[in-house]
């Protein structure tokens, strides 16, 4: 039976949905404990308005940009209904207040649960609204739909505040650019972010907060990824992150997303890629690579190709990649990838572009060198851009240690051996495991020859080409067919498998092509006679019996001589040996070969002609040279001007050798070439007189130079030595048996490396030596005092010996010790020494006491000091002697001069020779002024006497102790035709006596031209021109034009 009863509640409380618990107070028991009430009885629905509780208002953060949802549990939540709804207003603005509803977000109960003890209802906002708001802090305005007059929520109705919202997280996007290489940070503006959040790099390909599961999505080249803040600056309008991701190893375009950690959705902090939820930004790192990929050509064992996709190209030469066959810890660094081989460890290999990469995607070829016996699987390869361009020496993709792995395969099958014969078909397939059925290239070489080098071009010099491929099964094989093999050998087999344009990236021998036959033949004389039987050698592969040689003219069309078959055939069919006959005519031939049903080929060539020797002409004198350059008094040209020389008889060629005739001798034969001795008169003793050094001050290992001076010295042959010992030691000494040279006191001298030179400077002369250059010599490694000796060559006996007619010499002068003999009289003592002062005091000591002959003084050890202070006396006497006989001898000389005078007293002029010359001359020229005086009639009157009275009046002052003639005029004062006439006329002289005449004085015959003594000319020359009027059929000249001779007497008795 159904029981009715009714319950009365004293107030409805709270709007909203309650469940019903009855508790039978007679079963059991009083129903004054809540678990009495276990019984569920139903539903209660209160309407009405939600009280708000301020102790129970809503709080909630979420990341801005992101699913922001929050729950609301107890009654409160059971009071909702799915048509309520929140809207986020800014906190300087009422919840009745109009705002622009664009920028609010609104929230709406989801999902409604009934748990075990409570309610929980869940409000998210609506999809789409992340990108209509901002960060910030936000009220919660909550709207009632039952108590709306629509029974819906509008934005305007959102009248009660019920808690806040804060949207944290990144103020705005930004774009963040590093270099690779460099390390590189970034700086987030944000709002109520701290310490401990996090920013993660993922692909641009990729959202924020997608799960990564294993971190596939995640951004490498990075040091620190995802990274957390280590510093932070507080703004009045947020906060600054600074996020330290190390060093950007990669390059590209990363997309940037950050976690707060207190919205994380994983609860525990910022530990999964779903916390990461707001993109911040994107983060360029410019490189010069963007990837490197693999090529759709399969790589092998020989080969891998990648594809580089490049930013900046840079030069020629500049993109390059290396491959290693092991992994590291981090990507290796530019300059590593370039010198791969030394060091990167395991490295493989390496290639360039060998032109400037494109923008964009570019291919490389990377060679691959593995050791045999190694079974390798993959690769690691890593590529680089222009390092010109990489400041940070770290421009490598991929920037992890593993770089980009590649599979390796086998590739073509090597070493196959392929056999065919000449004149014959041939086929020929290249296998492999994968082959490039579409770029590859096959190649035949000599063995000698081997592949060509990576990187070469096509126009390979071959034997032969087989062209194109006949037929071909994509990456497994191709094979090739010829009609008929052109020639025979051992040859190789080149196989390119990709390249570079024209140029092969990497030959590899796959093989070895042997086609039977001959190749070549060996053995032929260079110079045959007629009809000379010669024996040759065929050279070839897998030759038979059947092979003939045979010779013709020029061609092998022109026989002309039977063929012939080998007289044997040797080991392993490589060779076979022939004999065959020169042809009977003079010229060059061929040596063919040819077998039954062949066509006959060329093997080699060779020339035949007749014999004829040497002709050679007689002897004769060899020309002067440089080396023969003295003549001797019968025109020989001697190789020395004395102390014996050599002179060279030599005979030239007329005719060489022709054919098989004797050979024509060496220029330096003796057939050839004969040397005899010349100019054996001995030269003039050299004279070694002073020797310095430049510098004056010599230090051990320093280059220094020697200067003798003396004379009769020979700079092209002469020598100088150091000889260590110093005083011990003299020069010319002969070596003993133990190596050295004894002196008298039985010292050994030793000549040390570099201490001996030539003297043949451009500045030497016979007097003069300049020995060593300054610069390679001289030098002495060890200080101490040194003898210096001097080779001179001249004077150095040497011996000549008679080889084939021919004089040789046995030795070179100056070519041992004991030739060094001539001693220098000064400073042939050289000290060498560390000391600059002790050496130049030395010196200037050791001068003086040589030039004063007591140098024994300074040998005896006495103080140096005291050696100067007699020295000093000595000179001071020497020179107070010196200036007293010089004194005598100038008083002595006065006092003679003086008596010489007295006795001359007035008669030292008196019969001067020169007194009575003037005299007669001025008697001559009064004379012949009045000789022309007289001949002018029509005279200006004035008195010929006063003419000369005044120069007659000096000549009276000088004393006259006899009588002097004058000598006539020689012209007839009345016959005026001979003073026009040119010829000459006689002349008188008086002389008194028979005294010879002593001096003669010619007269100048031109009156018009007057002249001063001179040089060689008369004593007294006078222009003897008188005053006068010459007539007008006559003009007469000077008298005494012809030979006018004064004659000068001398008085007996007197003194010149």
């Amino acid at each position: 039976s159904h029981y009715v009863g009714e319950f009365l509640l004293e107030s409805a409380g709270q709007a909203g949905l309650y469940r019903l618990c009855y508790c039978k107070n007679a079963e059991l028991g009083p129903c004054d404990d809540p678990v009495a009430f276990a019984q569920f009885a139903g539903i209660l629905n209160i309407s009405g308005k939600v009280e708000y509780e301020p102790s129970r208002g809503i709080h909630q953060q979420c990341l801005v940009s992101q699913r922001c949802h929050f729950n609301i549990t107890g009654v409160w939540a059971m009071q909702l209904s799915f048509l309520d709804s929140f809207r986020a207003v800014p906190t300087d603005i009422a919840c009745d207040d109009e705002a622009d509803s664009s920028s609010c977000p609104y929230f709406t109960l989801q999902r409604r649960l009934e748990l075990s003890d409570t309610w929980r209802s869940e409000f998210s906002h609506k999809a789409g609204a992340e990108s209509l708001y901002f960060t910030g802090d936000y009220k919660l305005c909550y709207c009632q739909a039952s108590l709306t007059p629509s029974r819906e929520c509008t934005p305007e109705q959102h009248t009660q505040e019920m808690g806040t919202l804060y949207l944290v997280g990144a103020k705005s996007r930004m774009e963040w650019t590093c270099r690779q290489g460099a390390p590189c940070e970034l700086v987030v503006h944000g709002w109520r972010v701290a310490l401990g959040d996090a920013i993660r790099l993922v692909y641009t390909g990729f959202n924020c907060g997608d799960i990564d599961y294993g971190d596939a999505f995640l951004g490498t080249g990075f040091d620190a990824n995802p990274s957390v803040a280590n510093q932070s600056s507080n703004l009045s309008d947020g906060v600054l992150l600074h996020f330290d991701l190390g060093r950007a190893r990669g390059s590209g375009r990363w997309k940037v997303c950050l976690c707060v950690a207190s919205t994380a959705r994983s609860g525990n902090g910022c530990s999964q890629s779903s916390d990461y939820g707001q993109k911040v930004g994107e983060l360029l790192i410019e490189g010069l690579l963007r990837s490197v990929t693999p090529s759709s050509q399969p790589s092998t064992l020989a080969m891998a190709s990648v594809l580089v996709d490049v930013i900046e190209p840079g030069n020629a030469w500049g993109v390059a990649c290396a491959a290693s066959n092991q992994s590291f810890e981090q990507a290796p660094s530019s300059q590593s990838l370039l010198t791969c081989h030394q060091s990167m460890p395991g490295c493989l290999g390496i290639t360039r572009l060998p032109w400037r990469a494109e923008q964009g995607y570019n291919i490389l070829h990377v060679p691959l060198t593995v050791a045999s016996g190694i079974e390798l699987q993959e690769a690691h390869v890593w590529c680089t851009g222009d390092l010109n361009l990489c400041p940070t020496g770290r421009c490598v993709l991929p920037p992890t240690g593993t770089g980009l792995t590649m599979a390796l395969r086998v590739g073509p099958d090597p070493w196959t051996e392929y056999h065919a014969a000449i004149g014959e078909p041939l086929e020929l397939q290249v296998n492999g495991n994968p082959l490039n059925t579409e770029g590859g290239w096959l190649k035949i070489v000599w063995p000698s020859d081997g592949c060509p080098e990576a990187e070469q071009s096509w126009e390979i010099q071959s034997p032969f080409s087989l062209g194109r491929p006949l037929s071909a099964s994509p990456q497994r094989w191709l094979r090739y067919s010829m009609a008929k093999v052109p020639m025979a050998g051992r040859f190789w087999l080149c196989w390119c498998d990709r390249s570079y344009g024209a140029s092969c990236a990497l030959w590899q021998h796959i093989g070895v092509l042997l086609l039977a036959g001959p190749v070549n033949v060996t053995g032929v004389p260079e110079m045959l006679e007629l009809l000379e039987v010669f024996n040759v050698t065929l050279n070839g592969v897998n030759l038979t019996l059947e092979e003939q040689l045979y010779i013709a003219e020029s061609t092998c069309d022109k026989p002309s001589s039977f063929a012939l078959s080998p007289r044997r055939l040797n080991d392993g069919a490589v060779s076979a040996n022939f004999e065959l006959q020169a042809p009977a005519v003079a010229g060059s031939f061929v040596v063919c070969w040819t077998r039954v049903g062949q066509i006959p080929q060329k093997m080699g060539e060779g020339f035949a002609r007749e014999s004829r020797d040497c002709i050679l002409a007689g002897w004769e004198l060899a020309a002067p040279s440089i080396d023969y350059q003295h003549l001797t008094s019968d025109g020989q040209a001697c190789s020395r001007s004395c102390g014996g020389g050599l002179y060279e008889m030599r005979r030239n060629v007329i005719a060489q050798a022709v054919g098989g005739g004797i050979k024509c001798p060496g220029a330096a034969s003796p057939e050839r070439s004969r040397f005899f001795s010349c100019n054996t008169q001995p030269c003039p003793t050299a004279l070694a007189l002073n020797v310095y050094t430049e510098p004056k001050w010599v230090k051990p290992n320093t280059f220094f130079q020697v200067i003798v001076e003396g004379y009769f010295l020979k700079p092209e042959e002469d020598r100088v030595v150091l000889v260590q010992g110093g005083d011990a030691v003299e020069c010319g000494q002969a070596a003993n048996s133990s190596g050295g040279n004894a002196s008298e006191n039985g010292s050994i001298p030793q000549v040390q490396w570099g201490s001996g030179a030539t003297c043949s400077q451009p500045a030497s002369n016979s007097t003069y030596l300049q020995c060593g250059d300054g610069v390679a010599s001289l030098v002495v490694n060890q200080p101490g005092r040194y003898r210096l000796c001097l080779c001179h060559a001249a004077s150095v006996q040497v011996e000549y010996v008679n080889i084939s007619g021919s004089m040789e010499l046995l030795r070179d002068r100056c070519s041992r010790l004991e030739d060094f003999a001539l001693m220098p009289s000064n400073g042939s003592l050289i000290d060498i020494t560390g000391s600059h002062t002790e050496t130049e005091e030395k010196a200037d000591v050791d001068d003086a006491l040589g030039v004063l002959g007591m140098k024994g003084l300074q040998e005896s050890g006495r103080n140096r000091s005291d050696l100067i202070l007699i020295l000093g006396l000595i000179s001071a006497t020497l020179l107070y002697c010196c200036a007293i006989l010089g004194a005598c001898w100038f008083w002595r000389y006065r006092w003679r001069k003086r008596g010489e005078w007295r006795r001359m007293g007035s008669g030292l002029f008196k019969n001067s020779l020169v007194a009575k010359a003037t005299k007669a001359a001025w008697e001559a020229y009064n004379r012949t002024v009045t000789e022309q005086a007289q001949l002018t009639e029509d005279g200006d009157g004035e008195n010929v006497d006063d003419l000369v009275a005044e120069p007659l009046a000096d000549l009276t002052s000088v004393p006259q102790t006899g009588t002097l003639t004058p000598p006539g005029t020689g012209v007839s004062l009345k016959s005026g035709s001979s003073m026009h006439s040119s010829s000459t006329s006689s002349t008188r002289a008086t002389t008194p006596g028979n005294h010879p005449s002593l001096l003669k004085v010619a007269l100048n015959r031109d009156v018009h031209r007057p002249v001063s003594p001179k040089m060689g000319g008369s004593f007294l020359d006078l222009p003897l021109a008188g005053k006068g009027t010459r007539s007008a059929t006559a003009s007469p000249s000077r008298p005494c034009t012809a030979n006018t001779v004064l004659t000068i007497a001398e008085e007996p008795g007197s003194e010149v």
